[in-house]
């Protein structure tokens, strides 16, 4: 009879299986990744991730929901740093690039439209609500903002479009030329950031690079 395996064994397990669908997703495209592809890929039977999974959806909601945390975390430790409101928006929408450039095949797995339906998988549910609420906490913090009787959501809706923009172009090789990414992000930042300004009479003198 085979030991029961501890929480930590349990969970390290089904962190190899995501890193592995995340890789298999990469190299060779969604339909190529099946359970016995991760199987083999980790090196188990080919029933072995039946015991920590019911299917492939499961562990893409699985990738999607951690994908989701660690943006959270990225954009709470933002919120925690002591900078002013209008840094901590800056430094936030540069958060949210880093974390697409740093984790790019976990980024299109998160905003995949291969499994829209998050009522069967609700810690996915918890994670993409977490990962809203904080881009709306990071809007609301700006005093001007707050003022201006717009709903911060729909401000951090707005940032959340024009970066998701941008990071999808670049992640679909859509820009002439790749090396220029950064040179985008910035005009883009500087637009954000210039934009918001105007609209809500924020006279804090922020510039792209100036809160790094």
């Amino acid at each position: 009879m085979p030991r029961e395996l501890t929480e930590d064994e349990v969970q390290s397990f089904r962190s190899r299986l995501c890193d592995s669908f995340i890789k298999l997703f990469a190299e060779k495209g969604y339909s190529a990744v099946t359970m016995r592809a991760l199987a083999e890929d980790i090196g188990c039977s080919p029933m072995t991730p039946y015991r920590y999974f019911k299917d492939k959806e499961e562990i893409l909601a699985a990738v999607r929901a951690a994908g989701f945390r660690k943006l959270s975390e990225r954009l709470e430790a933002v919120a925690a740093d002591g900078a002013s409101p209008t840094q901590m928006a800056e430094r936030a929408a540069k958060a949210f690039l880093d974390f697409a450039r740093d984790e790019p095949n976990t980024y299109r797995l998160m905003y995949t439209n291969l499994q829209p339906d998050t009522e069967h998988h609700p810690q996915l549910e918890v994670e993409i609500t977490r990962a809203r609420r904080n881009l709306a906490r990071l809007a609301e913090i700006v005093p001007q903002v707050r003022s201006s009787g717009i709903d911060p959501s729909a401000v951090a809706q707005a940032y959340w479009a024009a970066l998701h923009g941008v990071i999808q172009l670049h992640l679909n090789d859509a820009f002439d030329d790749a090396t220029r990414f950064e040179e985008i992000v910035s005009v883009l930042l500087g637009i954000l950031i210039e934009g918001g300004r105007s609209v809500f009479g924020i006279e804090e003198p922020i510039r792209p690079g100036n809160s790094t």
